[in-house]
């Protein structure tokens, strides 16, 4: 079954992957944006109070990432996220550089 489900996943001809996305991803992305952009601009003005809740224990490590890098950290590590350059967004908001 789970090949099947691969296979009507990458498979062109079916479009799986985009109706899959269309349907059940991109609706919940919709819903949940404003909430996102919200906690974003939190993060970006260093309002740790204001989403620590929600955050639970990840909030840590995020808080110590601003502290030690800047607020700007999280804001070029989301530009970069955004680009779709994952690797060297995470490695740019440590301070390291990607190989």
């Amino acid at each position: 079954m789970k090949v099947l489900f691969c296979a009507w996943m990458v498979n062109p001809r079916f479009k799986g992957a985009i109706t899959l996305y269309k349907k059940g991803i991109q609706p919940i992305f919709h819903q949940l944006s404003p909430s996102i952009d919200k906690h974003a601009e939190n993060l970006k003005k260093g309002d740790f109070a204001a989403i620590q809740q929600e955050l639970g224990p990840q909030f840590a490590k995020v808080q110590e990432l601003v502290k030690k890098h800047g607020p700007e950290a999280i804001e070029r590590a989301m530009n970069l996220a955004g680009k779709g350059d994952k690797k060297k967004a995470t490695t740019e908001a440590n301070g390291t550089k990607a190989e």
